[in-house]
């Protein structure tokens, strides 16, 4: 079955390429010069161990693919040239991963596994480069230091933004997907977004609580759902009256927001979280995104 996730995996590769992917690709190479070792095999290879053996590191990741794979990529350059030749190409990984998300949509569409509400969900999850406690060098450009509520933790690195379908039975399928440094606020990172989506049913958790966002979907028509925070400390006669309420509307709101949790323990699953082993911005940006893509190629491989 590896073999024709592999096949499978490079047939996607080089139809993308020469529609998207080439683009990003060409402005590395000199002119007319075509290498033994093509850009689609280094993003093939790299994707397929990295979803079938879930390496620790690139070191690994290539030590697998010469080894186990070098009758299928007979020309594999050393280490460094095939990190080199990653990191230069960290861009399409990004390209990948939203094209499979839009795969992805366009099948459950198909097959009629959306939510009958088309509820989006919204939340976001942290990748790590160091603990907290220590001074975060790595991607400077891009990361920074930040704290995540539900692991009560602080630390160094990125935040990853998703907004996802809802589906019945399945995880949900992203829709937008972005990075953004560990210390902006989600809601700050995610406004835009939001305002554009108010004509639809969102839901998120109470980190989104705002009076414009609200406001905005209820003249788009749209359903904002995100969890109610206990208002009501200083008045305890309004505080019994409105209780009961507030807990089974913040159950539900807990229910829809389990699925993007299965999403994002997934994602970390394929170990996308920890990136303590990423040295560069371009690295980091590989790492998020090809992680990304990995968890998302159920459209595309047979298993």
């Amino acid at each position: 079955m590896r073999t024709l996730n592999l096949i499978s995996l490079y047939y996607y590769v080089c139809q993308l390429y020469d529609t998207q992917l080439h683009a990003h690709c060409f402005r590395h190479t000199k002119n007319n010069v075509d290498p033994i070792f093509t850009d689609q095999e280094a993003i093939t290879i790299f994707l397929f161990v990295l979803r079938e053996y879930r390496p620790r590191s690139i070191k690994e990741l290539h030590k697998i693919a010469e080894d186990a794979y070098r009758d299928w990529f007979p020309f594999v350059p050393g280490y460094e040239t095939f990190l080199r030749r990653l990191n230069r190409m960290s861009s399409v990984f990004g390209l990948i991963a939203n094209d499979l998300a839009a795969r992805m949509l366009c099948q459950r569409m198909q097959r009629d596994e959306l939510c009958d509400e088309e509820w989006l969900l919204t939340d976001s999850f942290p990748v790590i480069t160091c603990a907290g406690n220590r001074q975060g060098i790595i991607a400077p450009e891009i990361t920074a230091r930040g704290y995540n509520s539900t692991k009560r933790m602080h630390f160094w690195g990125v935040k990853v933004h998703v907004i996802a379908y809802k589906s019945r039975g399945r995880l949900p399928v992203p829709v937008k997907l972005w990075v953004g440094p560990a210390s902006e606020h989600d809601y700050q990172a995610q406004v835009c977004e939001l305002e554009q989506l108010a004509s639809l049913n969102i839901s998120g958790d109470k980190a989104f609580e705002s009076k414009e966002l609200k406001l905005a979907f209820k003249n788009n028509e749209g359903d904002w759902m995100i969890g109610k925070k206990d208002n009501y400390r200083k008045n305890r006669e309004k505080r019994q009256r409105h209780i009961a309420a507030d807990n089974m509307y913040n159950k539900v709101v807990s229910k829809l927001k389990q699925s993007i949790e299965a999403l994002f323990a997934n994602f970390a699953y394929r170990g996308i979280q920890t990136a303590s082993v990423v040295r560069s911005t371009a690295g980091l940006t590989r790492h998020v995104m090809a992680h990304a893509a990995v968890a998302l190629l159920e459209p595309v491989l047979l298993s």
